[in-house]
């Protein structure tokens, strides 16, 4: 993460939240102009059965990995920031106009190949939850910075609990603890885990994980199964 320059960036609104949970979560962005050649911080958006949404992420650390994967294969530079500093009303207001609904994707991990471990640097997916949320068509009509709040259910939780329960129980104590090592930590820790991607053994057929995080603890890849979760490109 690096700080936003002193000439107003559209969308930042550093340490003004926007969400409601009961973790922080990341966004990877970068730097763009709009058409009227105002400078953004734009979030990464992707299309998940046909919604785009914003990507969220649960983990600090998969943040970092994929934006590894993005500047390898599209050589593009994604930097993480906390979804605290996005404006998320001025985004919409900007670049999306008004609709019935909006989705964002909460990335709990990156998804695993059947063979050959993660899906290889080419090929390396999120694995996220999707929500829907409405706004009303009223917040198009007016400035206030920071009208649009978006709330995650306790079930989103228990989702992530479940996904990962049965091979990391302590995931989310484990995740919540990384999240707050130093920026440079982990970078390292990143590309140390995006070098491991092809070097990975095939997981068990038998036991059909295919979701990813890597532990800065042990040192390695720990797999489990998808729950309720869909993979984003």
């Amino acid at each position: 993460m690096q700080e936003a320059d002193s000439e107003k960036v559209y969308f930042y609104s550093p340490g003004k939240s926007s969400y409601y949970s009961n973790v922080t979560l990341w966004v990877l962005a970068k730097y763009t102009t709009l058409t009227d050649g105002r400078l953004c911080l734009q979030p990464r958006w992707s299309m998940l059965n046909g919604y785009n949404g914003i990507c969220l992420f649960y983990s600090r650390l998969d943040a970092e990995i994929q934006a590894l994967h993005y500047k390898d294969v599209e050589g593009e530079n994604w930097s993480i920031w906390p979804l605290d500093d996005m404006n998320i009303t001025e985004m919409l207001q900007a670049l999306h106009g008004f609709q019935q609904y909006y989705f964002t994707h909460m990335v709990i991990g990156l998804s695993i190949a059947t063979m050959g471990g993660i899906n290889g640097k080419r090929y390396l997916n999120l694995y996220a939850l999707t929500e829907r949320f409405a706004i009303g068509k009223e917040i198009m009509k007016y400035q206030h910075p920071y009208s649009v709040i978006l709330k995650f259910s306790d079930q989103d939780f228990k989702d992530i609990e479940n996904t990962w329960f049965s091979h990391f129980a302590s995931y989310s104590e484990v995740i919540s603890a990384q999240n707050k090592l130093d920026a440079r930590i982990l970078q390292c820790e990143a590309l140390k885990a995006y070098m491991s991607v092809t070097e990975l053994a095939a997981p068990n057929k038998a036991e059909n994980l295919s979701i990813g995080t890597w532990s800065v603890m042990d040192q390695k890849w720990i797999f489990t199964q998808p729950w309720n979760s869909q993979t984003v490109h």
